[in-house]
């Protein structure tokens, strides 16, 4: 199976290199057991501007990274995670990719297509914090002591390898760092050990998979190995769900355990009737995992670890591509 992101960011220099200004995709559609969106609501997504619900604040939120073929451009939709209503668009991006959230609630969406990483508050429409990337950013994680933000980015120009790029305390310039075996990385996550694992694949040519770590020390990149995964599936993605790495695939998520530089298989969690897998995001608290599927284009939550049918879906529009999940928890009192 070709990666799916080769499809959906292996994009031209020209292209890259070319700005597109915030255009208003049509909001996502079919939420299951949503309110009725008002004409508020609407004239906002007809204005393309970043907008958000009075009140929105108060919930935890959905973020939803999308791509809009029809005009080139790309919107995160946020939704209130409990009724998956849309209470806010937030507009000015090229083509938004992934996304991750700190523990104070912040948003970091990377934005792939402006080279560039942006942060935003828990329910904010404006940006607290861009940050430049050596090259093109997809995946991103945050240090839940330090607040250290970890990007994965993909080969551009003077760059023939990936970089996973370090900004201390999620500001600044970024300290870099690569291994030459993986040439294509895709996504990082932070586990309880403050080290960050990164997971891409060998090459355009070559879709095999591969994993690398970087030490809290930050001394190298150094290639993993990974014993007992079930599938032969290229992952998608990576997150830390407090006690193994969950690795997703196109309809699966199986947890490794780690030791050194060594994962090994430990379960499984069974995505059924999910389609091709994107990109996923657990939230522990909440007992789920959201989950970014391409065939067709919709948003799926599932039970974590559990896993089994979804219990709830959000629907979009065929030329609505999209790329990352995050939920962003209101305070707790």
């Amino acid at each position: 199976m070709m990666h799916s992101i080769v499809s959906r960011y292996a994009l031209s220099s020209a292209a890259l290199a070319l700005f597109v200004g915030c255009g208003g995709s049509q909001p996502p559609i079919g939420a299951p057991g949503t309110m009725p969106q008002s004409r508020a609501i609407a004239t906002h997504a007809e204005r393309g501007g970043s907008w958000m619900l009075p009140g929105a604040k108060g919930d935890d939120l959905l973020y939803v990274s999308v791509y809009d073929d029809q005009t080139s451009s790309g919107n995160v939709f946020v939704f209130s995670y409990s009724t998956q209503r849309l209470v806010g668009t937030l507009s000015g991006f090229f083509n938004p990719t992934r996304a991750c959230v700190d523990n104070t609630g912040d948003v970091f969406i990377t934005d792939f297509g402006n080279g560039q990483t942006v942060e935003y508050s828990h329910g904010g429409t404006q940006p607290i914090e861009i940050l430049k990337s050596p090259t093109f950013p997809i995946g991103c994680s945050v240090n839940a002591t330090t607040g250290n933000l970890a990007v994965a980015n993909v080969p551009y120009g003077n760059y023939r390898v990936s970089l996973l790029s370090i900004y201390r305390n999620a500001k600044g310039s970024p300290e870099n760092f690569h291994n030459n075996k993986m040439a294509n990385m895709e996504d990082c996550a932070y586990d309880n050990r403050g080290r960050i694992i990164a997971v891409g694949w060998k090459g355009y040519t070559n879709y095999r998979s591969v994993f690398a770590m970087l030490l809290k020390r930050k001394a190298a990149l150094k290639i993993m190995t990974f014993k007992g995964e079930p599938h032969g599936a290229l992952p998608q993605s990576v997150q830390w769900d407090g006690k193994y790495l969950a690795v997703t695939e196109s309809d699966s998520i199986v947890q490794f355990a780690v030791s050194g530089r060594t994962g090994e298989a430990q379960g499984q969690t069974n995505l059924t009737g999910a389609g091709s897998v994107f990109a996923s995001w657990i939230t522990q608290a909440l007992g789920s995992v959201v989950v970014a599927s391409t065939k067709p284009e919709e948003v799926e939550y599932y039970n974590y670890p559990a896993g089994g049918s979804p219990t709830a879906k959000i629907s979009f529009q065929p030329y609505q591509e999209l790329g990352g999940v995050a939920v962003s928890l209101a305070p707790r009192r």
